[in-house]
């Protein structure tokens, strides 16, 4: 994990560096800063007038200031890449509508089941994959064991957090007559025999400290399975988000900690640097609660 981090802090530095070499304006005095024209001395990382990063960009869309290498404004959620499809990560030109690589669109693609209109591979709003290099690396990566499993246990708590709805000694008296009663419907319709193998839920009849007890192992265990499946420091903006979302479980109560500002999103799709890494956390609660809309 050390050598992770370390190799992360490195990359950073050789993008923020790369940027800088990119942006700034060379001449024999120095280094020009690209936010208030301030010449600084050779090699300068951060003007030592304003105090900006030398390598910042500012965003077409709100003039915010851009971290190197992003291609997402966090602060007017805009994609700024011109030259870069943001389905793919494929070159193209700033006058192509269609990427001429994937085919999608540059306006976005509209969600076929919510209908919202998205610039990335998939579903900001319900985690649909919309193109097809997406639902490719869907169908792989829950054909494996890994996922398989995270996914069983995710229903398994999504059940239980379901299950805490119920949280007063009247409603779980109820739910147990309700079950009772259901039970004696069951050996009747058995002939007068009696039902021995009524499925029950992990949890029922359980009081509500026993159900938090419980949820938290589950919540645990997920979550050592979510660490397993880490975005490791990738290149391409764009094949990190699908790489995130393919592995997403079907969870609602999801958020996503980025490595670039150790900031936890909705998804891949509100960070300005996904190539930077993160992994999924289990939240408590309802995920309204945690996260920015």
């Amino acid at each position: 994990m050390e050598e992770q981090n370390l190799r992360q802090k490195e990359l950073y530095r050789e993008m923020h560096m790369s940027s800088a070499q990119q942006m700034a304006t060379q001449s024999d005095a120095g280094v020009k800063c690209p936010h208030c024209g301030t010449v600084n001395e050779s090699g300068a990382m951060f003007c030592e007038n304003c105090g900006r990063a030398i390598g910042d960009s500012l965003c077409p869309y709100c003039k915010k200031p851009l971290p190197p290498h992003a291609d997402f404004c966090e602060s007017c959620n805009h994609y700024v890449k011109k030259d870069v499809c943001s389905f793919c990560g494929c070159v193209m030109s700033p006058e192509d509508a269609f990427c001429p690589d994937c085919g999608s669109s540059r306006a976005g693609i509209v969600c076929p089941s919510c209908h919202t209109t998205n610039i990335f591979g998939f579903c900001s709003n319900c985690g649909m994959a919309l193109t097809e290099s997406a639902r490719i690396e869907q169908q792989l990566v829950r054909q494996t064991p890994l996922y398989q499993e995270m996914q069983a246990m995710a229903e398994e708590l999504e059940s239980l957090q379901k299950r805490m709805s119920l949280d007063t000694e009247e409603d779980l008296q109820r739910k147990q007559r309700a079950d009772d009663i259901r039970e004696r419907v069951l050996t009747l319709l058995n002939d007068g025999m009696p039902v021995t193998s009524l499925p029950k839920e992990e949890g029922a009849n359980m009081n509500n400290a026993d159900l938090l007890a419980l949820l938290e192992k589950k919540r645990k265990s997920l979550q050592s399975l979510l660490d397993g499946m880490m975005l490791p420091v990738q290149t391409s903006p764009a094949l990190s988000r699908r790489f995130v979302m393919a592995r997403k479980p079907p969870l609602s109560r999801l958020g996503w900690r980025c490595n670039f500002k150790n900031e936890l999103h909705r998804g891949p799709h509100e960070c300005a640097c996904p190539q930077m890494g993160g992994k999924w956390i289990v939240l408590e609660g309802k995920t309204e609660t945690y996260l920015k809309k």
